[in-house]
Formats: C-alpha cells, structure tokens, sequence
C-alpha cells in the first residue's frame, strides 16, 4: 500500500476492498464529510453487512455515525479515505494483517482525529461458498454483533444515500 501512495497522483487516498460494496456516493460523502470536518483521515465505523445467501442485511457496529472516535474505536478499514499530507509522516506498518489497524494507532499517537461518517453508502458483504474468502463460521460470529435491519435481495435501496 505505501508503495502505491507514492504513485498516486492526487491529494486523497481511498483504502478500498474488491469484494465489497462501495456505491455511486461513497466518495463524494467521503470528500465532502472531509472537508466539512477539516479531518486528514475519515471512514465508516458503524456499517451495513450482507449476508449474500441468506439475503439479510444488517447494521455492525451501531450509533457511530457522523462521530469523531475516542482512542478506544476505529474505523473499518476497507473504508479508509485519507488526505494524502498524512503519508509524509507516518505510512501503513509493513505487515500482511492489521495494517489499517496498526496505521489507525500511529495516527492517534501522532494527534490525528479520525471521523466516522454515516452508515450509508458501504456494505460489506459476506458470502459463503466454495472459492470464497469468507467461512460460515465467521459469519456466524460477526452475526452475533450485527442489528437485522431487513432480508431483502436488493440492498442497495437501504445501502444508498444521496449526500448533499
């Protein structure tokens, strides 16, 4: 990841997962909740998750939206947006698990806030399934910490909002 960085080209970095949701306002909500904030480093910690064969959507992480976090919470890191002035001083830890975790901390160590924008716009999905990632076990667990919100095979009517 930090190797990417130093190759992009402009001043906001966005830390993005290929099996994940992200709709058509994701950035835009990203952008403007930075600069309405004034915040180097935003993301989401409450989050809609979707439990693809089940089709059940539900919310993690209830009631920190549109928050500044204290030291004892933190963003998802498939969520990360970052003003790209933060990677002059402190870079992603070179390690395989954790990094956003690891970057998370040295950021808060070194007085940065980190801003937890609305639930909308990201939905992790989970599925089970023969080639996947994702384990049924797993997905028991992180269903144990969830909130029901609908069953539904088209999350995307609750995940999407327009931010103005």
């Amino acid at each position: 990841m930090n190797f990417g960085i130093t190759r992009a080209r402009y001043p906001y970095i966005a830390k993005m997962d290929d099996d994940d949701y992200y709709s058509p306002y994701y950035l835009m909500e990203a952008y403007q909740e930075m600069k309405r904030t004034k915040t180097h480093i935003i993301g989401k910690s409450s989050i809609y998750t979707y439990f693809q064969d089940d089709q059940l959507l539900c919310e993690y992480n209830k009631g920190f939206e549109n928050i500044y976090l204290n030291s004892n919470h933190v963003l998802i890191g498939a969520t990360l947006v970052v003003d790209k002035v933060v990677f002059e001083e402190i870079e992603f830890p070179q390690v395989n698990l954790g990094e956003d975790l690891g970057f998370q901390r040295l950021c808060k160590l070194s007085g940065l806030s980190l801003y937890s924008t609305s639930k909308y716009n990201y939905a992790y999905i989970r599925y089970n399934g023969n080639g996947h990632h994702t384990s049924d076990s797993s997905n028991h667990r992180l269903r144990r910490k969830c909130k029901i919100v609908t069953m539904t095979d088209n999350y995307k009517l609750f995940v999407d909002k327009e931010f103005n």
